[in-house]
């Protein structure tokens, strides 16, 4: 065998160990796509991931079906719950909705959140109503212009 092969081997060896070592060192993630339709009825999705789940709640209108992706993943205590329109912007209009993160106990609270609309502009918090005791944002109560395109909450246990 010479040279140029055996390094080729070892680094290919090293490539694939990269991959092994990252997958096994993973944070754990669970996703779930979501078929909205615009009947302007209330629906649900709940994902959950080690007793922590996460809740979003909403209403639409406009626009056809269209495919989003709730997930929820873990980084060591925290949690972070993505709700999004994984390709393109949207065209339903959201009359409302609400991202709730909770243990079994209920007692998670939010560290972290965006919203989105669809021009991927960061809503400010006159556009949404964050309740970072209860772990949840919503747009009930909020100059929510019913234009989504992102909601990202991240939660944990409560500060000692």
């Amino acid at each position: 065998m010479t040279r140029s092969r055996s390094l080729r081997r070892v680094a290919v060896t090293l490539v694939t160990l990269g991959f092994l070592w990252e997958f096994a060192v993973a944070e754990p993630v669970v996703s779930e796509v979501l078929n909205l339709k615009p009947t302007g009825q209330p629906g649900t999705s709940v994902v959950e991931l080690n007793g922590v789940s996460c809740h979003f709640s909403y209403a639409v209108v406009g626009g056809t079906n269209e495919e989003w992706e709730h997930k929820l993943e873990q980084e060591g205590e925290l949690y972070a719950c993505s709700i999004h329109r994984p390709f393109s912007a949207s065209f339903l209009f959201f009359m409302n909705f609400r991202v709730t993160i909770m243990d079994e106990g209920g007692s998670f609270q939010l560290m972290e959140h965006e919203v989105f609309d669809n021009n991927g502009l960061l809503l400010q918090g006159e556009d949404y109503q964050a309740d970072e005791e209860a772990g949840t944002l919503t747009s009930e109560g909020a100059s929510f212009n019913g234009a989504l395109f992102r909601a990202f909450a991240v939660a944990g246990p409560p500060s000692s």
